[in-house]
């Protein structure tokens, strides 16, 4: 059996977000797209080596929101994305996001476009599938703003960078080259998945909505149909997502607080690609399984959820491995490499986060369920601790050598309950 190698040698960005995805916190102004790390754990967990990676992802200790120049000059990054606090009273509060602190909006009302069968976004300015390149071109002297991943580096993919002063946030999946490796590192060539719309922003969308507007009027204006309700305060913000639209508009529970744009996923997983139906015992997700023998390709996996936001080759010392990420879906797959075509990869595991809204059938349980109906659920089989992040092991079914198994990493929410905030299907620990 080869061995799983750690992420962590990957270096962090590459690590952190090909491979597993970052945990979201309510510190995420629009508060979704599965791309930044929670204050109180997180993180990349690869299987048979029992190692985790800790994103570092968009949280870090709270400095005021400062932001300095980086390196090359063409981005800002801020020492206090995120502060954290936690309480004895029963309460566990969210940690802020001062990113943009200090910065005023410049109050313009621009339109958003989510309808039409165009480009989704700022027509002129930034839309979803234009190039970090063309983006910055756009925005001109508008300065880039990020919060930093490990050594300063961008934050895990989606890449995410923010101009404060429209009060927007750009997402871009890492692109390929010609050979179908991935750089895992930010550059030009990359594209954006994702455009947000956080608070302080002026604008509306094509059909009227503005933040604050109450949530009743986005159903007038989108419908029920195709519709997701998704996501946790203390994980990614609630929401209702229309990932077959690629809109997104996340809500207190009463009004708009951030709306976002990202490409439509055309796959045919049902109700929608963004909530099939897990089967933890079988370690399935809709009809993808993950497994040593017998995963399912890439190619049906594609079929099932669309198009990825990115899809590639990476390398672990030594160890070629296959990714598919679909970000807006919180949902990442892992292959050992096998060839060249990307489609012919069987998935080994199946990382899901935050906004993923799949639940377990025979149990109700997915992203969000409380560690008790874990643990009441299935079988205990230690946990796994790596540079901080503490990951629960759990038997999901059969035993011994045939023992398939699950692996949770929980944060706390609002109230201090631990939640699912990555469920990692098909863990197996290092022989």
């Amino acid at each position: 059996m080869r061995k799983f190698l750690p992420l962590t040698r990957l270096g962090a960005p590459l690590c952190l977000s090909l491979l597993a995805a970052c945990t979201p916190t309510s510190e995420t102004p629009d508060a979704g797209g599965g791309s930044t790390s929670s204050s109180s754990s997180s993180g990349a967990a690869s299987s048979s080596s029992g190692a985790a990676s800790s994103s570092s992802g968009e949280s870090s200790s709270s400095n005021g929101g400062s932001t300095s120049s980086s390196s090359s000059g063409t981005a800002s990054s801020s020492s206090g994305a995120a502060s954290s606090s936690s309480s004895s009273s029963g309460t566990c509060p969210l940690p802020p996001f001062t990113l943009c602190d200090g910065i005023n909006p410049d109050g313009v009302d621009r339109t958003v476009v989510t309808q039409g069968g165009g480009a989704l976004g700022v027509d002129g300015l930034v839309t979803v599938g234009m190039t970090r390149a063309e983006v910055r071109a756009a925005f001109g002297a508008d300065e880039e703003r990020l919060i930093p991943g490990e050594n300063g580096g961008a934050s895990p993919l989606p890449f995410r960078v923010f101009y404060c002063e429209k009060r927007i946030s750009v997402s871009y999946g890492d692109t390929a080259d010609g050979s179908g490796n991935l750089a895992g590192t930010l550059s030009d060539d990359d594209v954006v998945n994702r455009v947000a719309f956080f608070d302080g922003f002026a604008g509306h969308t094509d059909t009227n909505i503005v933040l604050g507007d109450p949530r009743t009027e986005v159903s007038d204006a989108y419908g029920v149909l195709g519709r997701v309700e998704a996501g946790l305060e203390a994980l990614d913000g609630r929401m209702d997502a229309y990932p077959a639209d690629g809109v997104v508009f996340t809500h207190d529970g009463t009004n708009v607080t951030a709306i976002a744009v990202h490409a439509p996923y055309d796959g045919n997983a049902t109700p929608t690609p963004l909530n099939p139906p897990l089967d933890l015992d079988q370690l399935k997700l809709g009809n993808i399984t993950a497994g040593f023998l017998g995963g399912t390709s890439f190619g049906s996996a594609k079929t099932a959820l669309g198009t990825p936001d990115v899809e590639g080759f990476a390398t672990v010392e030594g160890q070629q491995i296959a990714l598919l990420g679909y970000s807006n879906l919180g949902i990442r797959l892992v292959a050992y490499k096998s060839g060249e075509d990307i489609d012919s990869q069987s998935t080994l595991q199946a990382y899901l986060t935050p906004p993923f809204a799949g639940e377990d059938t025979a149990t109700v349980i997915g992203i969000g369920a409380t560690k008790a109906e874990f643990d009441a659920a299935y079988d205990d089989d230690g946990a796994v601790d790596f540079q901080g992040v503490t990951l629960q092991k759990y038997v999901v079914s059969g035993s011994g050598f045939t023992a398939k198994r699950i692996a949770v990493s929980f944060i706390q929410d609002e109230t201090c309950t631990q939640r699912a905030a990555l469920i990692v299907l098909n863990w197996v620990d290092a022989p």
